[in-house]
């Protein structure tokens, strides 16, 4: 701000008197309430907020519009940040558009806490989760916080973060569930009526791709081998042990990522031959055998068709959900929960957080433990208080393959699996 800056105290009949001034640049006309009635004091007020525009600790609040303010913050901050979350970010701000289109003609300004607080509501009556909401919420704060300190705006309006969102110590159910080999086998059955003849076996190796890996569907359709740029398989460190690179751009932490792959996913890629592994890992055909790079969406549709055709229903509260993409990485989660430790499940998962992972697979540990205490038991039942004997039931239990299914005795007996 350039110019001479005189900032005046005005009378208009009100309680307080109010401040104002012209700003040299473009003269647009600032005022606001001096909070005081007495003129001698209001006009010490007036000599520091001269003295602040002056020094550049102060600016008036800008009228920017709303659509100028996100294209400003996409150029200027998203733009340093990783893709996912731009997307992220830009999707808020569709959403936001969406539930209040107000802001779309309207100014920054207008999104104030009683607009917030609408937005929200909106959202509820929408069916949107309410984790899903608090994530908005993040959002829309870290994007004013960041207005703030490019004095777009003078303060950041109060955002009540969604209560029934916090987090909780117990387990947190799943919107779907792991699914069992016989159901997964169903969904590859159906591949050929769904999609095609041509279309099935490309689509079956995709499914497979997803129930060893655990990759989520998004991450598996960009998988390569032999791109840099891109999340990739690497087998330059032992050619034993591919791994999954990640680049920078496609992370949240903004890091070049490597992390190891399940063994059975990597005995999966065996299957391809070396002439074969170029471009990327999971080609889709269409129904009439074409070659042709399908958007997420579509396949993810697409999957939850095959899940309905083959009746693998994942919940029922409600509207009945069909089987997903996401719970084949549910069904893997829940292999390896069994297996290995929460920090070592956290890698396999990529999970940023070993909250997560204990939140959502760990805490069914107790769960599984209990049905091979119980199966030990009724298996050698003349065994009890024998370490070495129920030592030895619970080991061959733990190497029955991974179609055993445990049938759980007692009230709402449900099947367990474990080897998986």
């Amino acid at each position: 701000m350039t110019g001479d800056i005189h900032v005046h105290v005005v009378d208009r009949g009100r309680r307080c008197l109010y401040l104002r001034f012209v700003d040299p640049v473009d003269g647009k006309v600032t005022e606001r309430s001096s909070g005081v009635s007495r003129r001698r004091e209001a006009e010490r007020l007036a000599e520091r907020w001269a003295a602040e525009l002056k020094e550049g600790r102060a600016r008036p609040a800008t009228r920017i519009a709303w659509s100028e303010f996100r294209q400003q913050y996409e150029e200027e901050h998203l733009s340093s940040l990783s893709s996912m979350t731009d997307a992220a970010v830009s999707g808020t701000f569709n959403v936001a558009e969406q539930h209040l289109p107000i802001l779309k003609g309207g100014k920054l300004s207008t999104l104030d806490e009683s607009r917030i607080s609408k937005l929200q509501n909106s959202l509820r009556r929408a069916g949107v989760a309410e984790s899903t909401i608090a994530k908005h919420m993040r959002h829309l704060k870290a994007a004013l916080n960041w207005a703030k300190r490019m004095r777009l705006i003078e303060r950041v309006p109060n955002i009540e973060m969604p209560k029934r969102a916090r987090r909780s110590s117990k387990q947190t159910p799943m919107k779907g569930r792991p699914l069992y080999t016989e159901e997964f086998e169903r969904m590859l059955a159906a591949a050929p009526k769904v999609i095609g003849e041509l279309a099935a076996p490309s689509w079956r190796f995709l499914l497979e791709g997803l129930w060893w890996s655990g990759l989520r569907l998004g991450e598996a359709l960009d998988l390569w081998w032999d791109r840099d740029d891109r999340l990739r398989l690497d087998f330059s460190i032992d050619p034993r042990f591919p791994m999954l690179q990640i680049p920078s751009e496609l992370e949240k932490g903004n890091k070049d990522r490597l992390t190891p792959v399940a063994p059975e996913f990597a005995r999966f890629l065996e299957s391809v031959s070396l002439d074969q592994r170029r471009g990327r890992v999971f080609r889709l055909k269409t129904q009439r055998g074409a070659d042709r790079q399908l958007s997420l969406p579509y396949v993810s549709k697409r999957i939850t068709d095959l899940g309905r055709a083959a009746n693998v229903r994942v919940s029922e509260r409600g509207k009945v959900k069909y089987a997903s993409a996401h719970d084949l990485r549910r069904s893997f989660g829940d292999r390896w929960a069994a297996r290995v430790m929460p920090p070592a499940l956290q890698q396999l998962m990529r999970h940023d957080s070993i909250e997560t992972t204990l939140r959502y697979y760990v805490g069914k540990d107790a769960v599984r433990t209990s049905a091979l205490l119980w199966q030990a038991l009724h298996t050698k039942s003349d065994s009890l208080g024998d370490t070495l004997a129920f030592s030895t039931s619970l080991a061959d239990n733990e190497n029955a393959g991974s179609s055993n299914l445990i049938e759980a005795s007692g009230k709402g007996a449900a099947r367990i699996r474990t080897g998986e």
